[in-house]
């Protein structure tokens, strides 16, 4: 996925936050492999969850939809390099307090009203 290279023309969303609002449109389980961070979807489950235990709040499943794992797949893997090592990123859909498999993140502020509360990632309407 190339969403640096795609561009934000015009305040249009780039290739990177379609991809990040299909990818929070998934099921739980569902996984996503790309060559680049996908940026646009925030923290990872558990940096979420450090992030809140360093501010004194509790660790939730509702904290970040999704984890992410750098995995390196070796050399000579892809047809444009050779010799440098290359890395994926897998990130994966996570279960959460969502009955219908909605993807939900919490407000890491200690003091916002959010903090333990899930706020649904992608706007049905």
């Amino acid at each position: 996925i190339f969403g640096v290279r795609s561009g934000d023309v015009e305040g249009k969303p780039t290739l990177d936050t379609y991809v990040g609002g299909i990818f929070a449109q998934l099921k739980p389980g569902a996984r996503m492999v790309t060559f680049h961070p996908l940026l646009c979807l925030g923290r990872s489950l558990s940096d979420e969850n450090e992030r809140r235990r360093k501010s004194g709040m509790e660790e939730s499943l509702d904290a970040s939809f999704f984890t992410v794992e750098k995995r390196c797949i070796g050399r000579n893997v892809v047809s444009w390099s050779s010799v440098k090592e290359i890395s994926v990123y897998l990130y994966k859909r996570v279960n959460q307090s969502d009955p219908k498999g909605g993807a939900l993140f919490l407000c890491s502020n200690k003091r916002c009203w959010g903090n333990s509360m899930g706020t649904a990632a992608v706007d049905e309407e």
